[in-house]
């Protein structure tokens, strides 16, 4: 069990379970993103950043996944904010990253260096996003992405997302092609 502001190195291997980050700590793959892989158990999401202040850095998360591959904030757990990822790759979920119920204007959410890619669409709305911003109103950061090949849009911000958005030096392209798919566009703001 980890305490408040730990490090949690992860060596090298494959990891088939779900990953619930509630307090302030880093994770941080002491190996290198291709063989840190995080599979998750698929029937949630893979990964739950829900506490201020969490960092996850160095992964792959790779599904299937009923949900997220990392989610950030949800319902029970509003008002997240400074939440980090970085150097990872999230694929194969139903969302790459879903920001949901994120804090007030504060410290930014932010997402950077990561490969968001390969997200599928399935009769769930707005499934196969790349990030998919839901409710809250926070500060959300995406830098230096590549985000590639998802079903849905790269990045979706549903209507009642009132979050303040920065997006800078991604690379975007051959996003919205799914057959199941709501949203053909890049991005659907």
């Amino acid at each position: 069990v980890a305490c408040v502001n730990d490090t949690i190195s992860v060596g090298e291997g494959s990891y088939f379970e779900d990953v619930i980050a509630d307090k302030r700590v880093f994770i941080d793959s002491s190996g290198s993103n291709p063989l840190t892989l995080l599979r998750g158990t698929g029937t949630s999401d893979i990964v739950s950043l829900l506490a201020t202040g969490v960092q996850l850095n160095g992964f792959t998360v790779d599904g299937p996944a009923s949900g997220a591959c990392v989610r950030i904030g949800d319902s029970a757990h509003p008002g997240v904010r400074s939440a980090q990822i970085t150097n990872s790759t999230m694929r194969n979920c139903r969302y790459g990253v879903l920001i949901d119920a994120i804090g007030t204007v504060g410290a930014w959410i932010r997402i950077s260096g990561n490969v968001i890619e390969l997200n599928d669409a399935d009769s769930i709305p707005d499934s196969g996003s790349g990030v998919l911003l839901r409710g809250g109103s926070g500060r959300v950061q995406l830098r230096q992405n590549t985000m590639r090949n998802n079903d849905g849009p790269a990045l979706k911000q549903l209507a009642g997302s009132n979050n303040t958005l920065e997006i800078a030096g991604n690379t975007i392209s051959g996003n919205g092609g799914g057959s199941l798919a709501t949203s053909r566009a890049g991005l659907d703001i």
